[in-house]
């Protein structure tokens, strides 16, 4: 959530100084603040579009020795996010022990960096915001399959595809998901789809 989901800085600019001086050096220790934070730019739309690719949860750390925080998170996703996220946040110092394709986060800690799926680093050179993650993860990658005489290829290029052959096997996938994809039978002669299927699943964290 922190720095990904939500705006850590937005929470902390509600504290007064006194409070922020008292807690100097360990400020995610003030009770009450991991409620305060706004959300980040663009993460509110860009999660209601991911969702409709992938089985989404919130997997969030909250500090050991700020018991309020752990209320806090439940009390910001049931305001921001309850009609994605409802009973779908999982508070743990241990991210690596958690099953998914995708861990959107933006630092190492706590077994990121150890997720047995891809780790999308928020905030790096390659996703340094929600548009970047969301084109990632939603765009759709065309392949072609073509088949003639037993020979298979593939090839992004659908003028390739169609040169030489009766038909084709058109499969588009959601993002970058194996479990997630539309299929196509298209007659190259006329450009006709003859045949339609969508198959969707997979789990983002």
């Amino acid at each position: 959530m922190d720095n990904v989901i939500v705006d850590f800085q937005s929470g902390l600019d509600k504290v007064d100084d006194a409070t922020k001086q008292a807690y100097e050096g360990h400020l995610d220790d003030i009770p009450g603040l991991f409620w305060l934070m706004e959300p980040m730019p663009g993460a509110i739309e860009a999660l209601h579009r991911i969702a409709e690719h992938y089985d989404c949860f919130i997997l969030s750390t909250a500090p050991w020795a700020n018991p309020s925080s752990w209320a806090d998170k439940v009390r910001w996703v049931t305001t921001y996010l309850d009609d994605l996220f409802h009973k779908r946040l999982i508070i743990s110092h241990h991210k690596d022990l958690l099953r998914g394709e995708y861990l959107v986060d933006d630092r190492p800690k706590n077994g990121a960096s150890e997720f047995r799926g891809k780790w999308i680093q928020f905030g790096s050179a390659e996703f340094p915001d929600w548009a970047a993650v969301e084109d990632y993860l939603c765009r759709k990658v065309m392949k072609y399959k073509v088949v003639e005489d037993g020979k298979v290829d593939y090839t992004d290029d659908y003028e390739e595809a169609v040169r030489g052959f009766s038909w084709s096997i058109c499969m588009a996938r959601e993002g970058q998901s194996p479990h997630s994809f539309t299929c196509e039978v298209i007659d190259n002669a006329t450009g006709e789809v003859m045949h339609h299927e969508e198959y969707k699943a997979g789990s983002i964290y």
